[in-house]
């Protein structure tokens, strides 16, 4: 069950506008972080989170990115899998000077 909301939430998310109602995007990224917390990580789970942050890394939705750094550190701290290349390669991406540049006023969600 905790896969299949996490998935749900994950398109919402990739729906969602910059330009939207922060409080609304806060509370969205909130519950994707309880269900990965209360559902561990699995392939699939984890599948469906990287695309939703890959997808608002090529949309530029600044007002996003914290909380898209925060889920993936999450992710980390919830354990090891074989996709840890992965995570290596997105790295690079997270360490890119333009997605720093951008100001951001996101409360902490982890």
């Amino acid at each position: 069950l905790a896969t299949q909301t996490l998935r749900s939430l994950a398109q919402v998310a990739c729906c969602l506008s910059p330009m939207g109602n922060p409080d609304y995007a806060h509370l969205l990224f909130g519950c994707i972080a309880l269900s990965l917390k209360a559902g561990g990580r699995s392939p699939e789970t984890e599948a469906a989170v990287l695309a939703m942050v890959e997808k608002l890394w090529v949309s530029q939705a600044e007002d996003l990115l914290p909380y898209c750094y925060q889920i993936l550190g999450l992710m980390l701290d919830l354990g090891a899998t074989e996709s840890i290349p992965l995570y290596a390669e997105l790295l690079q991406q997270v360490l890119a000077p333009q997605l720093w540049q951008a100001p951001g006023k996101v409360p902490g969600l982890v």
